[in-house]
């Protein structure tokens, strides 16, 4: 009895041990949970690297095919130059054959009926599969051989002695007249020694280490002279040639007067493309005058340009009072000659008549005596006139320049189009796109009878030197005090002069009545208008 009692106990015991193991407390609950929540950490964080590892190894795998065909596809170009082009794929394609042949079924199949395959080619086991076939016969291409030990020798010479290594150019390093065995340590310092003794002969040759240096690979390029910025003037902003000093200041005026000289006879209208060429060329070309190497700066270019409308402003201000006395528009509020003015301008803008000498029927293209009056007028009227300065790029006068006078011309007659003077500015789209027509008429009245043409033109520079020879005579002062005999009314007659010449002499009068009455402004005092402009 003792004894089942003791064992009812223990089992009791037992029973409640495992009842209370079974229900865990709260304090061991949140610590399962915890340490089952660390796990998943660890877990996804040990996926995330699993995954980047996984990339890399791609990235890896990625770079290594990319490697292997670079590899592979600079050895195939070194056979295919070592064996007389032929193709690293041609030995490739006769182990494929030997282990598949059986297989390719379409290229045993011919137009002419089924063509048995050639016989398996057998290949020891030890063998490698990529097979190196001896060349032809025949004379092979020598690989150039390429010595870089003896460049890092030179460059270790050069280095020591200060000197550039001589003789070292491409005639040397590629050398075909034999090809080069494996070259072994003793023969590396062989070839030291003896490139050592040709520098020493070579300087004792040119005294003391004092040559010529030749050209060589391991030279870089020479380095061009640095440009340097131009200083401004003190309290000057750089936007005009006075804002410099010195040499820069000379450069600019070059510069700036051959600009003119290349509107006046290049392009009047010149396109954004042109226009930074031309900046570029002539810049480089005034530094080097000037030995001076300055920096063309943004302001500079707009200072250079600017001469562009300078030019053509110019030649409206002295043509603008030639078109009305030579065309004869009036300045009236009367509406008769308003009128009148408009049948002028119809008249002379239709199909370019204000540049023939007849306008009305058209006839004596470009012989308009307006052409030689602005002529001598612009180009001659004075000392620093462009024909006097410049005067072998007037000497005829090019085509070049007369499609810009003609533009010029033509922009003034604009300005009487509604039968009263209205001032227009000078737009660059509009002139421009007129400046490029007058030039085709005027090239197709050159390639008509290139000899007359080009004697019209001397014949123009021959009139308009002959006028600044007068104005220059002019202004001489005797010792005497005097007022002279040439004045305002007498340049006035000089130019009446010049209006009357046909080209063919130099007195002969001209019949004013070939180019009709209309014309005439003296018509218009008869008529009673005396506000004549």
């Amino acid at each position: 009895m003792a004894q089942q009692n003791v064992a009812n106990q223990s089992g009791a015991a037992t029973s409640s041990r495992v009842k209370r193991s079974g229900k865990p407390s709260q304090r061991q609950s949140d610590i399962n949970e915890n340490t089952i929540a660390t796990e998943n950490q660890k877990l996804q964080a040990r996926i995330k690297q699993l995954e980047k590892e996984r990339i890399k190894l791609q990235q890896a795998q990625v770079l290594t095919d990319k490697t292997n065909q670079d590899l592979r596809d600079r050895y195939a170009e070194e056979y295919r130059r070592g064996h007389n082009g032929r193709e690293l794929s041609d030995i490739e394609s006769e182990d494929d054959d030997a282990t598949g042949t059986s297989l390719d079924f379409s290229s045993a199949i011919h137009s002419k009926g089924i063509v048995s395959s050639p016989p398996r080619k057998l290949r020891r086991k030890s063998a490698p599969r990529l097979v190196m076939s001896s060349p032809p016969p025949a004379a092979a291409t020598q690989i150039p051989h390429i010595d870089f030990r003896s460049i890092r020798t030179s460059r270790m010479m050069e280095d020591k002695h200060g000197s550039p290594s001589p003789s070292l150019d491409a005639s040397e390093l590629f050398r075909t007249d034999s090809p080069m065995p494996v070259t072994s340590p003793q023969h590396h310092e062989q070839q030291a020694d003896n490139l050592s003794d040709t520098q020493s002969n070579s300087k004792t040759q040119h005294g003391g280490g004092k040559h010529a240096c030749s050209p060589s690979v391991t030279e870089g390029p020479s380095k061009a002279k640095k440009a340097r910025v131009a200083e401004v003037v003190a309290g000057a902003k750089g936007v005009n040639q006075r804002d410099y000093d010195g040499k820069v200041r000379d450069i600019l005026h070059k510069v700036c007067k051959r600009w003119e000289r290349h509107i006046y006879t290049v392009n009047g209208y010149p396109d954004d493309e042109t226009q930074r060429q031309w900046l570029q060329e002539l810049w480089d070309e005034a530094c080097e005058e000037a030995s001076e190497t300055y920096e063309l700066t943004a302001g500079m270019k707009t200072m250079i340009k600017r001469r562009s409308a300078r030019v053509r402003g110019a030649m409206k201000t002295d043509i603008k009072s030639l078109v009305v006395a030579t065309y004869g528009f009036v300045t009236s509020n009367k509406k008769a000659t308003v009128e009148q003015n408009k049948k002028k301008y119809v008249m002379l803008a239709t199909r370019g008549a204000f540049t023939c000498k007849e306008p009305k029927t058209w006839r004596y293209r470009f012989e308009n005596k307006i052409l030689l009056m602005a002529i001598i007028e612009h180009f001659f009227g004075h000392r620093k006139a462009p024909g006097i300065i410049w005067e072998d790029d007037f000497d005829p006068i090019k085509p070049e320049t007369l499609a810009l006078i003609v533009t010029i011309i033509e922009h003034c007659i604009e300005e009487w189009a509604d039968g009263s003077y209205k001032a227009q500015n000078l737009n660059d789209a509009t002139q421009s796109s007129r400046y490029l027509a007058h030039m085709s008429d005027i090239k197709a009245w050159c390639k008509e009878d290139e000899r007359v043409t080009t004697n019209i033109r001397k014949l123009w520079v021959a009139k308009g030197r002959r006028v600044f020879i007068h104005l220059m005579h002019a202004d001489i002062k005797p010792k005497q005090e005097s007022t002279g005999y040439v004045d305002d009314d007498e340049k006035e007659r000089l130019r009446t002069d010049l209006e009357g010449w046909t080209g063919e002499t130099d007195s002969e009068a001209e019949d004013d009545d070939d180019e009709g009455g209309e014309l005439e402004p003296e018509q218009n005092a008869a008529g009673g208008d005396t506000d004549q402009a």
